[in-house]
């Protein structure tokens, strides 16, 4: 389960470091186009995703509890997005 030899546990960390250096770079560079309130909503629809990807290529199966979390996420982010807080007033 552990990577045991120093060639692995290297491969791990660059791999970690990569990855989440690239991906918060990437979330500091959208803060220019979009607004913080929507990039944290996107964010929310990681489990979905990653989720999804996992039942494409893994064939992993998904749950009625995982279909549950999918909807109550969704129907989060869709009332986050149209309440009246979310309105910006120009």
């Amino acid at each position: 389960m552990f990577p045991i030899t120093l060639q692995t546990w290297l491969a791990v960390i660059g791999l970690g470091i990569i990855s989440e250096g690239l991906g918060q770079r990437l979330l500091a560079d959208c803060l220019d186009k979009f607004s913080s309130s929507f990039i944290a909503m996107f964010l929310l629809l990681e489990p979905i995703v990653s989720a999804m990807l996992a039942w494409f290529i893994f064939a992993e199966a998904l749950s009625s509890i995982t279909w549950i979390g999918f909807v109550i996420i969704l129907t989060g982010i869709y009332l986050a997005q149209s309440s009246n807080a979310a309105v910006h007033e120009g």
